[in-house]
Protein backbone atom coordinates (compact mmCIF):
# COMPACT_ATOMS: atom_id res chain seq x y z
CA UNK A 1 0.00 0.00 0.00
CA UNK A 2 3.06 2.27 0.00
CA UNK A 3 2.78 2.90 -3.75
CA UNK A 4 -0.23 5.26 -3.45
CA UNK A 5 1.63 7.19 -0.74
CA UNK A 6 4.69 7.72 -2.91
CA UNK A 7 2.58 8.41 -5.99
CA UNK A 8 0.48 11.07 -4.28
CA UNK A 9 3.58 12.69 -2.73
CA UNK A 10 5.27 12.90 -6.12
CA UNK A 11 2.30 14.84 -7.50
CA UNK A 12 2.10 17.56 -4.85
CA UNK A 13 3.38 20.38 -7.05
CA UNK A 14 0.42 22.69 -7.57
CA UNK A 15 -0.09 25.88 -9.50
CA UNK A 16 -0.57 29.11 -7.61
CA UNK A 17 -3.37 31.36 -8.80
CA UNK A 18 -4.46 34.26 -6.58
CA UNK A 19 -8.13 34.24 -7.60
CA UNK A 20 -8.79 30.49 -7.76
CA UNK A 21 -8.03 27.73 -5.27
CA UNK A 22 -6.19 24.97 -7.12
CA UNK A 23 -6.25 21.62 -5.40
CA UNK A 24 -3.21 19.45 -6.12
CA UNK A 25 -5.29 16.31 -5.61
CA UNK A 26 -7.73 17.09 -8.45
CA UNK A 27 -5.82 15.35 -11.22
CA UNK A 28 -7.46 12.70 -13.39
CA UNK A 29 -4.45 10.38 -13.13
CA UNK A 30 -5.05 10.19 -9.34
CA UNK A 31 -8.70 9.22 -9.68
CA UNK A 32 -8.16 5.53 -8.96
CA UNK A 33 -7.21 6.57 -5.40
CA UNK A 34 -10.25 8.85 -5.12
CA UNK A 35 -13.08 6.73 -6.48
CA UNK A 36 -15.83 6.61 -3.86
CA UNK A 37 -17.89 4.63 -6.37
CA UNK A 38 -15.60 1.66 -5.75
CA UNK A 39 -17.13 0.01 -2.72
CA UNK A 40 -20.07 2.44 -2.53
CA UNK A 41 -22.00 2.53 -0.36
CA UNK A 42 -19.42 1.79 2.30
CA UNK A 43 -21.13 -0.43 4.83
CA UNK A 44 -20.44 0.10 8.52
CA UNK A 45 -19.62 3.10 10.67
CA UNK A 46 -17.10 5.75 9.70
CA UNK A 47 -15.59 7.82 12.52
CA UNK A 48 -14.32 11.40 12.10
CA UNK A 49 -10.85 11.10 13.63
CA UNK A 50 -9.38 14.54 12.99
CA UNK A 51 -9.63 17.67 10.91
CA UNK A 52 -7.45 20.70 10.26
CA UNK A 53 -10.04 23.31 11.25
CA UNK A 54 -11.70 24.06 14.56
CA UNK A 55 -15.32 24.79 13.78
CA UNK A 56 -17.70 23.55 11.11
CA UNK A 57 -21.14 25.10 11.51
CA UNK A 58 -22.84 22.56 9.25
CA UNK A 59 -21.07 19.37 10.26
CA UNK A 60 -20.15 18.97 13.89
CA UNK A 61 -19.37 22.39 15.33
CA UNK A 62 -16.98 22.03 18.28
CA UNK A 63 -17.90 18.47 19.22
CA UNK A 64 -16.24 15.09 19.30
CA UNK A 65 -17.61 11.66 18.53
CA UNK A 66 -18.97 12.26 15.03
CA UNK A 67 -19.71 9.23 12.88
CA UNK A 68 -21.80 8.38 9.88
CA UNK A 69 -23.38 5.16 8.75
CA UNK A 70 -25.36 4.14 5.70
CA UNK A 71 -28.86 2.84 6.34
CA UNK A 72 -31.87 1.92 4.29
CA UNK A 73 -32.04 1.38 0.58
CA UNK A 74 -29.50 2.97 -1.71
CA UNK A 75 -29.96 3.85 -5.35
CA UNK A 76 -27.33 4.43 -7.99
CA UNK A 77 -24.78 6.78 -6.48
CA UNK A 78 -26.80 8.00 -3.52
CA UNK A 79 -27.81 6.54 -0.20
CA UNK A 80 -29.43 7.63 3.06
CA UNK A 81 -27.02 8.07 5.97
CA UNK A 82 -27.35 8.94 9.62
CA UNK A 83 -24.82 11.19 11.33
CA UNK A 84 -24.47 10.50 15.05
CA UNK A 85 -22.88 12.78 17.62
CA UNK A 86 -21.38 11.70 20.92
CA UNK A 87 -24.33 13.03 22.91
CA UNK A 88 -26.61 10.63 21.01
CA UNK A 89 -28.08 13.23 18.64
CA UNK A 90 -28.81 11.73 15.23
CA UNK A 91 -29.25 13.63 11.98
CA UNK A 92 -30.60 12.05 8.80
CA UNK A 93 -29.02 13.00 5.50
CA UNK A 94 -28.59 11.80 1.94
CA UNK A 95 -25.10 11.14 0.54
CA UNK A 96 -24.71 11.53 -3.22
CA UNK A 97 -21.51 10.97 -5.18
CA UNK A 98 -20.48 12.46 -8.52
CA UNK A 99 -17.44 13.14 -10.68
CA UNK A 100 -15.12 16.12 -11.08
CA UNK A 101 -14.59 17.52 -14.56
CA UNK A 102 -12.33 15.18 -16.50
CA UNK A 103 -12.95 12.30 -14.08
CA UNK A 104 -14.71 8.99 -14.58
CA UNK A 105 -14.21 8.15 -10.91
CA UNK A 106 -16.78 9.40 -8.43
CA UNK A 107 -14.75 11.72 -6.22
CA UNK A 108 -17.37 14.37 -5.37
CA UNK A 109 -19.56 14.12 -2.27
CA UNK A 110 -22.76 16.01 -1.53
CA UNK A 111 -24.56 15.63 1.79
CA UNK A 112 -28.11 16.98 1.99
CA UNK A 113 -29.46 17.22 5.53
CA UNK A 114 -33.05 15.97 5.63
CA UNK A 115 -34.46 18.24 8.37
CA UNK A 116 -33.08 21.47 6.90
CA UNK A 117 -32.12 23.16 3.66
CA UNK A 118 -28.43 22.75 4.41
CA UNK A 119 -26.08 20.78 2.25
CA UNK A 120 -22.32 20.44 1.98
CA UNK A 121 -20.16 19.58 -0.97
CA UNK A 122 -16.66 18.16 -0.77
CA UNK A 123 -14.29 15.96 -2.71
CA UNK A 124 -12.09 13.00 -1.93
CA UNK A 125 -8.37 13.36 -1.57
CA UNK A 126 -7.87 9.65 -0.85
CA UNK A 127 -10.14 6.66 -0.29
CA UNK A 128 -9.22 3.21 0.86
CA UNK A 129 -12.40 1.16 1.40
CA UNK A 130 -12.89 -0.12 4.94
CA UNK A 131 -9.78 1.73 6.14
CA UNK A 132 -9.61 5.50 5.64
CA UNK A 133 -11.23 8.43 3.89
CA UNK A 134 -9.64 11.88 3.46
CA UNK A 135 -12.01 14.65 2.40
CA UNK A 136 -11.40 18.24 1.23
CA UNK A 137 -14.06 20.69 2.45
CA UNK A 138 -14.01 23.67 0.05
CA UNK A 139 -16.51 25.57 2.23
CA UNK A 140 -14.04 25.73 5.17
CA UNK A 141 -11.05 28.09 5.54
CA UNK A 142 -11.16 29.35 1.96
CA UNK A 143 -10.99 25.83 0.59
CA UNK A 144 -8.25 24.48 2.85
CA UNK A 145 -10.44 22.42 5.20
CA UNK A 146 -9.76 18.67 5.41
CA UNK A 147 -11.13 15.83 7.47
CA UNK A 148 -9.77 12.36 8.16
CA UNK A 149 -12.17 9.45 8.69
CA UNK A 150 -11.54 5.81 9.66
CA UNK A 151 -13.78 2.80 9.30
CA UNK A 152 -14.69 1.56 12.76
CA UNK A 153 -13.17 -1.86 12.01
CA UNK A 154 -9.83 -0.19 11.18
CA UNK A 155 -9.52 2.19 14.16
CA UNK A 156 -6.87 0.07 15.88
CA UNK A 157 -4.99 -0.85 12.71
CA UNK A 158 -1.93 0.98 11.34
CA UNK A 159 -2.74 3.93 9.10
CA UNK A 160 0.70 5.28 8.16
CA UNK A 161 -0.13 5.63 4.47
CA UNK A 162 -3.41 7.44 5.15
CA UNK A 163 -1.79 9.74 7.72
CA UNK A 164 1.03 10.51 5.29
CA UNK A 165 -1.39 11.47 2.51
CA UNK A 166 -3.41 13.58 4.95
CA UNK A 167 -0.28 15.44 6.10
CA UNK A 168 0.93 16.04 2.54
CA UNK A 169 -2.38 17.39 1.29
CA UNK A 170 -3.82 19.02 4.41
CA UNK A 171 -0.76 20.05 6.40
CA UNK A 172 0.49 18.99 9.78
CA UNK A 173 -0.78 21.96 11.77
CA UNK A 174 -3.30 22.65 13.06
CA UNK A 175 -4.83 19.26 13.73
CA UNK A 176 -7.90 18.86 15.89
CA UNK A 177 -8.53 15.42 17.32
CA UNK A 178 -12.26 14.75 17.04
CA UNK A 179 -12.31 11.08 18.01
CA UNK A 180 -11.01 10.33 21.49
CA UNK A 181 -12.67 7.44 23.25
CA UNK A 182 -10.63 7.94 26.44
CA UNK A 183 -11.40 11.52 27.44
CA UNK A 184 -15.02 11.86 26.30
CA UNK A 185 -17.62 9.50 27.66
CA UNK A 186 -20.99 9.05 25.91
CA UNK A 187 -23.43 11.85 26.62
CA UNK A 188 -20.69 14.41 27.24
CA UNK A 189 -19.84 17.15 24.76
CA UNK A 190 -16.16 17.95 24.44
CA UNK A 191 -14.40 20.70 22.57
CA UNK A 192 -11.73 19.36 20.23
CA UNK A 193 -8.24 20.21 21.47
CA UNK A 194 -5.50 21.34 19.11
CA UNK A 195 -3.02 18.49 18.92
CA UNK A 196 -0.33 20.19 16.85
Amino acid sequence: MLLPCVFVLALQASQVCPSVVVYPEIQPHLQKYQDFGWGFPAIGEWILVQRNYYEDLLFGAEVRGIKYQRYGRNTAHNTPIVITYQDGTKVSARLTIGSSEGYQARNLIRIDFCQSNYSIEAHLIFWEPFNCLIIRHPYVDNGLGCSYWRHIAALNKPDDCCQFIYAENCGTSPRYQIYDDLSCSPGRTCRPPRIS
